[in-house]
């Protein structure tokens, strides 16, 4: 994945704009109920995104909280015991595509994320290929889906919309005996199943479709292409 480097004057200010449309995600159940300190999670949503996007190595929950002034369990209760539903929040993004890109030209497109990691304790955390640096290493890889514009002239000119993301959980982390007290610390459900990465994307593009997002194609890499099963279904 290439890495855009930019320049916001006011950070804090494009954060709060771009998030302002999903607050009720983040503030509210999916049955309409809100709870008692929910303007607290919405202010910690604010300073967890910011704390990602600000300049510095560290993108640890330390890290952040270190960047942001805030104490690092407020961040960890924000991720790990907040009521705020990302089901939700990647419905909203489904339902809210700017009017530029719900086009009936757009194309779907899914792929890997990969993110690098120096430890073993962040979920799915193992030694697997990262796309980004085409070799394998210490990362968690995810699998996302965003819809995309072409560009009139050139690549460039492209408009894309993300609408969704999934963790993909290596099998070993769901199924080794040596990976118990892992899945214990980080709070993996019991029932819990494996899914390959194909299958998180599908399950990504009938999201898409559900919601009627309008699209003339779907594409992935020869690594989602291969597999008979994920084309066998699209085509359905």
């Amino acid at each position: 994945m290439a890495q855009i480097n930019c320049r916001i004057r006011n950070p804090k200010l494009a954060i709060r704009r771009f998030l302002d449309p999903v607050r009720a995600a983040f503030t509210t159940r999916p049955d309409g109920s809100s709870w008692a300190r929910a303007a607290n999670t919405w202010r910690m949503a604010l300073a967890y995104v910011e704390g990602l996007v600000r300049p510095g190595s560290h993108k640890t929950l330390r890290g952040i909280g270190k960047r942001m002034d805030v104490h690092e369990d407020r961040i960890r209760r924000f991720i790990t015991q907040s009521p705020w539903n990302h089901d939700a929040l990647q419905a909203h993004l489904n339902d809210t595509i700017p009017d530029r890109i719900a086009s009936p030209e757009a194309m779907l497109i899914f792929d890997d994320v990969d993110f690098r990691k120096k430890g073993n304790h962040s979920v799915g955390v193992t030694r697997q290929y990262a796309g980004s640096i085409g070799k394998v290493d210490n990362c968690q890889v995810a699998v996302d889906l965003v819809s995309a514009v072409p560009g009139a002239a050139r690549n460039a000119d492209q408009l894309t919309w993300p609408l969704g993301m999934d963790l993909y959980l290596p099998r070993p982390w769901i199924e080794e005996d040596h990976y118990a007290e892992l899945r214990d610390e980080v709070g993996l459900p019991e029932d819990i199943e494996f899914r390959t990465k194909p299958e998180i994307a599908l399950e990504l593009i009938e999201r898409a479709r559900s919601a009627n997002v309008p699209h003339a194609c779907v594409g992935a890499d020869a690594g989602y292409g291969d597999d008979r099963e994920l084309r066998s279904q699209l085509r359905a």
